[in-house]
């Protein structure tokens, strides 16, 4: 999902493509955090025996071992990170502009490894008495690293109510199903875990099938859309490259419509996304329709019924004509996509 430039859908490989800068950024900070724990360890134990703690032994030796292994680490952050870049999407004015770097510097800047990994210490010490009698002491010390990120990042952006937790958590599942890919299932949804391992995991599992059930229905994949707007005055922009900032490429059209303006389904779905931000597309929704295929709906004056992982057919009304976020009036802003490129419009809408 976090990409140093812009995401284009085209070029993915699969998931461990998409998220290697993510793992390996973790794996460093994993390696650092253990390198840190045995400079304490090896400080504290060689303390000890400055202070006389062993002085009844001839020799003194120490062990140290660390638990979780490094699969283990993972699995135990990967809670933490999801909520990571749950936060980063919600606070991003464009979902298909995340970069990693940004993602880096939201890790950093809660000092997630200071101030989340916790460290218990379990110590055993053995005497052992050699054959020439002379006596030494073995110290077996084991640390077992846990992961206390979720509630921090919870304290950091003030997310104390259940429903609005879930709903970041839900955010991050979404993004990952829009720029992920699993083998048995296109644009997949959370690689790995049984169901309800994550937060809000009976949403998300729901989304998974409701995917599933899609992708077996291939005549809601090819053909014409309906139209997303019955009512408009015009095309007010077209797609394709313009010539004024902020973006010099188009990539939806725009129907001038009034307020208030029913929007409807273009197609057969499940909404993948339904945001709302003071900037950019202000209130909009995403649907998936399967085969790697989106449409979005933007400047909404306000949400039809429907929520995240809701099934919606072709005609429903998902909202309502408005001029929210980055808008000089009322119009819809229309989008086509297919794996995460943006295509005309017109070449599915009955214009």
């Amino acid at each position: 999902m976090f990409f140093e430039k812009p995401v284009d859908m085209a070029d993915n490989s699969g998931p461990e493509a998409v998220y290697q800068e993510f793992k390996d950024y973790v794996m460093q900070a994993y390696q650092q955090e253990i390198d840190n724990r045995k400079r304490d360890i090896e400080d504290d134990f060689q303390a000890r025996i400055r202070a006389g703690e062993f002085s009844e032994y001839d020799h003194v030796t120490f062990s140290y071992s660390f638990i979780p292994s490094e699969q283990a680490f993972l699995s135990e952050v990967r809670e933490a990170c999801v909520l990571i870049i749950a936060m980063f999407e919600i606070h991003t004015d464009d979902w298909r502009k995340a970069s990693f770097d940004h993602f880096k510097a939201a890790v950093d800047s809660v000092n997630f490894w200071d101030r989340t990994v916790e460290v218990e210490k379990e110590s055993e010490e053995h005497e052992v008495i050699w054959d020439d009698e002379e006596s030494t002491i073995h110290v077996d010390m084991t640390y077992n690293i846990y992961d206390r990120g979720v509630e921090r990042f919870r304290e950091k952006f003030g997310l104390q109510d259940d429903k609005e937790f879930l709903k970041s958590v839900e955010m991050a599942y979404n993004t990952k199903v829009l720029f992920g890919e699993t083998e048995d299932l296109p644009m997949g949804g959370v690689s790995g875990g049984a169901s309800g391992a994550y937060p809000g995991g009976g949403t998300h599992n729901a989304i998974r099938q409701a995917l599933a059930e899609l992708e077996e229905k291939l005549e809601y994949f090819g053909g014409s859309a309906a139209m997303p707007i019955r009512s408009y005055s015009g095309i007010t922009s077209e797609f394709g490259p313009r010539n004024y900032a902020p973006d010099p490429i188009h990539t939806g059209i725009d129907f001038g419509a009034e307020s208030g303006t029913p929007i409807y389904a273009a197609m057969d779905g499940i909404v993948l996304l339904r945001l709302s931000s003071p900037r950019g597309f202000g209130n909009h929704i995403v649907l998936y329709h399967g085969g790697g295929i989106t449409t979005m709906y933007a400047h909404m004056s306000s949400f039809g019924k429907y929520q995240v992982g809701d099934s919606v057919s072709q005609g429903d009304v998902i909202g309502y004509v408005g001029s929210s976020g980055l808008s000089t009036g009322p119009h819809l802003h229309f989008e086509y996509q297919k794996n995460g490129s943006a295509y005309n419009p017109q070449e599915i809408l009955p214009l």
